[in-house]
């Protein structure tokens, strides 16, 4: 049973063109709006008010639009890099079990047939890079939510977002599908088998 596999980060980076035309469309659909109800203002100073807010919302569209491109592209570059690893037989597979599992909170690492893994929290592809590419893995670090409570000194209680985490711990039977890649064995495919 598929655990995880690179090609699902393919997904939204096949339709980064059309999501960023789509975002450039709703920008300008939104700065239109903004100029009309600014026009419609009565009072000069509630036009130039108007205006100037309507100049940050469609500043903040584009950026968002660009940050989703750049990002969208970034993936799309890995998922084409991984499908040429599997087209020239770089990826190597192992089956067994998973073995001197340690659960930590800015990584875990296990080992599987005698190969070492490491695992990062949602997002973090290359950690020394300081890069947040794509998520490599089906782990989630825990997160902390702050909820208005009346009850409490100080109006607020914290709670935690359990960990998601496709390694469940030692004895669990995997295969996985992995290349080298910076230094670190880069898992593709995490897969449930069946006890051998």
């Amino acid at each position: 049973m598929k655990l995880f596999s690179y090609e699902d980060i393919g997904s939204l980076a096949k339709y980064s063109k059309e999501i960023y035309y789509g975002c450039l469309i709703i920008t300008g659909i939104v700065a239109i709006i903004a100029i009309i109800v600014s026009l419609k203002r009565e009072r000069v100073i509630g036009k130039i008010f108007c205006l100037a807010i309507s100049v940050a919302v469609v500043a903040g569209l584009l950026w968002c639009s660009d940050f989703l491109q750049n990002r969208t592209v970034e993936i799309y570059d890995m998922y084409n890099t991984y499908n040429e690893a599997y087209e020239k037989g770089d990826v190597k597979i192992i089956k067994g079990q998973v073995k001197n599992f340690t659960p930590a909170t800015e990584s875990k690492s296990f080992t599987l047939e005698g190969v070492d893994f490491k695992i990062y929290p949602a997002g973090i592809a290359k950690p020394t890079e300081g890069t947040n590419v794509v998520l490599y893995y089906t782990y989630y670090e825990a997160v902390s939510n702050v909820l208005p409570n009346s009850g409490s000194p100080t109006g607020y209680v914290q709670s935690y977002s359990p960990e998601k985490c496709v390694i469940l711990g030692d004895n669990q039977w995997l295969e996985i599908h992995y290349i080298l890649e910076d230094g670190e064995n880069r898992i593709l495919y995490i897969g449930e088998i069946d006890p051998q």
